[in-house]
């Protein structure tokens, strides 16, 4: 196989990731030698336009050929290509989009060795000098590194119950552009060793988290990373932001701006306001004791009945690891808690009522319970809080799911004498000294604006002759010959899909739009656009700060074809 060496300057072999350069396929400008991230085509890096050395930034490059070790995928393909195809059902999009394009390609052989001096020697005769490729050996270690667990514990076969276990099932959760290797290199290898060995149950892969609209780059000091990020607040305003913005589907972005509200409209406003409503009022009007519960009153079964069926939906949705829908989930159910309070009113019950009053602080404290379980898994250091509040003994991580709709036997519990917020909010100043410190872009309130003229306003008749309807792109094609021009081929829940150009092949590959859900305006009268006929147009935003970038709309949970008003 062709290997790089930078003439003069690095006077090495480089390994294909130490090369950088063009993507043939999509024209990204940073493709990795072994694989483009952007498009996730496998490369070969003399494939590469104007390749240059990652560690001289070197142009001066002579391919020369070096003796490999290769996979032999395609021996492997109908056996992978079957295997694929039974997890059609249960595989995230991203996973089963990505394994299918390789396969519809045609698997080609893969070079499992590299001319390095760092890295598991190969031990075999003839290939001493070479190490294996961190792709073919890193997956065999996550086996080995269990293995040594086991010795490490007293039971050396112990690894087996893990990875060869007919009832074991195995869950990735890996970036897209590492999905091939998850679905298609390693469980080759895994199949070609005929061992025994489990395969995935499910590959969740993620597209892309970039940062504030544009990529995490650690030389450029553009992001905000882990050990910093817990410098600056606590781990559960992380976790539940990037969770409700995770890219589950497709790509992402953080926002300062949108941490902001998160932390203080949900998390503070929202699941913090109701705790605190609840554990003030019991200690205010209770001695900080539950008090018993009386007659239900529609509201009381109403909200209990809501409780259950959360339970269920969120149980179901962790179950197909869809964890973006089961917080949003949640986060609903935090809105309907608030609303219970403030339709019950126990300020107003407790002269009138005071049944009513003590049934609703009743039934909200098992809320409180039921919020900390549930919200466990996603921000657990508040869960404990709440339940240290709720004078609460037991490991809110140990409790039992079902235990969630538990109602009326805490009776008499004395609770927290004073507790503190859950969250504290986060003001527009802090907001923009991170922006500064971790190169986003400035607050919004200080971005330099373009100077635009308002287009003369329309009346709402006009408005309303604008038909825009939700459409699933079904195919996406860069156009020949054009720099920007894509082809889509849209399904508008009409007999025959549509064909749609767009002008976005330098913010979009035309492959990451397959499969979403995107607003049309779909009464547009067709027009040619180099030759071919577009009968519609993307909804898309133009960016505010002059980065001349577009973010097309999207939507998701509802089919084609349905109207936007």
């Amino acid at each position: 196989m062709p290997n790089y060496i930078p003439l003069i300057d690095d006077q090495r072999f480089l390994p294909d990731r130490f090369v950088t350069g063009t993507c043939p396929h999509c024209g990204y400008e940073r493709a990795r030698g072994d694989q483009c991230e952007q498009c996730t085509t496998l490369l070969d890096a003399a494939e590469l336009i104007n390749p240059c050395s990652v560690i001289s930034d070197s142009t001066n490059i002579e391919i020369r050929t070096s003796k490999h070790l290769f996979l032999d995928l395609p021996q492997m393909q109908y056996r992978i290509s079957a295997w694929i195809e039974s997890k059609r059902k249960i595989w995230p999009k991203t996973s089963y989009s990505i394994a299918k394009k390789w396969l519809t390609e045609g698997l080609k052989g893969r070079a499992i060795t590299r001319d390095l001096k760092w890295g598991i020697p190969v031990p075999l005769d003839g290939y001493r000098d070479k190490v294996f490729y961190v792709w073919f050996d890193a997956p065999i270690g996550y086996i080995g590194i269990s293995m040594e667990w086991a010795k490490q514990k007293g039971d050396p076969d112990r690894w087996k119950w893990y990875w060869k276990d007919l009832n074991t099932k195995l869950y990735q959760f890996i970036g897209k552009d590492n999905v091939p290797f998850h679905t298609v290199t390693w469980p080759a290898t895994m199949m070609g060793a005929d061992d025994g060995f489990v395969l995935a149950h499910i590959v969740k892969g993620f597209e892309f988290l970039n940062f504030e609209g544009d990529k995490f780059s650690t030389s450029l000091h553009r992001g905000v990373f882990t050990d910093d990020a817990l410098k600056e607040f606590p781990p559960d305003y992380w976790r539940y932001y990037l969770m409700v913005i995770a890219p589950e589907r497709h790509d992402t972005d953080f926002q300062w701006t949108g941490f902001q509200q998160a932390i203080n409209r949900d998390l503070s406003d929202s699941l913090g306001n109701f705790v605190h409503r609840t554990l003030t009022f019991i200690n205010t009007h209770f001695t900080g004791k539950v008090p018993e519960c009386g007659p239900f009153e529609p509201p009381d079964t109403a909200i209990l009945n809501k409780l259950d069926q959360i339970r269920q939906d969120v149980q179901s949705l962790l179950n197909e690891v869809e964890f973006q829908k089961a917080i949003k989930t949640i986060r609903n159910f935090w809105a309907d808690c608030n609303a219970y309070f403030q339709e019950k009113a126990p300020w107003k019950a407790i002269k009138e009522n005071i049944t009513s009053a003590k049934t609703t602080l009743n039934i909200s404290f098992t809320l409180c319970k039921a919020l900390a379980i549930l919200g466990a898994p996603f921000i657990p250091g508040t869960a404990v809080k709440i339940y240290e509040y709720l004078g609460l003994e037991q490991d809110v991580h140990s409790e039992r799911w079902d235990s969630i709709s538990a109602q009326g036997v805490f009776v008499g519990t004395q609770i927290h004498p004073n507790p503190k917020p859950l969250f504290q909010k986060i003001d527009s100043d802090q907001i923009e000294a991170l922006q500064r410190r971790y190169g986003g872009k400035e607050a919004p309130e200080i971005i330099e604006k373009k100077e635009e003229k308002i287009l003369p306003l329309i009346t709402y008749n006009d408005f309303m002759k604008v038909e825009l309807r939700v459409g699933k792109i079904l195919e996406a094609e860069k156009v020949k010959g054009t720099k920007k021009l894509i082809r889509l081929i849209v399904d508008l829940g009409e007999k025959e899909p549509r064909q749609i150009m767009t002008g976005l092949a330098d913010q979009y590959d035309p492959s990451s739009l397959v499969q979403k859900m995107v607003i049309v305006v779909a009464n547009l009268q067709p027009r040619k656009i180099h030759g071919l006929e577009s009968h519609g147009m993307l909804l898309a935003i133009e960016h505010a700060d002059k980065s001349d970038k577009y973010t097309v709309v999207m939507t998701e949970g509802v089919p084609p074809g349905s109207r936007v008003l």
